[in-house]
């Protein structure tokens, strides 16, 4: 199962989306910090890396929020 994470998270970073990256970084983490094979003390500091990448994706706008605002008609977008 590892590997297939790890997969998936590759394929998602190579697409060059940042936000999408970090949100598969994330998921990665967060599976990392429950899996059972996982020590206490990198438990620690994956759960470090963690709330940083959750300050990460906070710190970006969702896209779809703004993907059809009035300027998007203005300027020819659909919306």
């Amino acid at each position: 199962m590892p590997n297939a994470t790890t997969e998936s998270v590759l394929q998602t970073v190579q697409n060059n989306d940042y936000r999408t990256s970090l949100v598969a970084l994330r998921d990665k983490l967060a599976a990392d910090i429950d899996s059972p094979e996982t020590t206490a003390r990198d438990r620690a500091g994956i759960v470090k890396q963690l709330q940083s990448v959750l300050a990460d994706i906070e710190s970006i706008p969702d896209a779809e929020k703004f993907a059809h605002t009035p300027l998007d008609q203005i300027l020819g977008g659909s919306g």
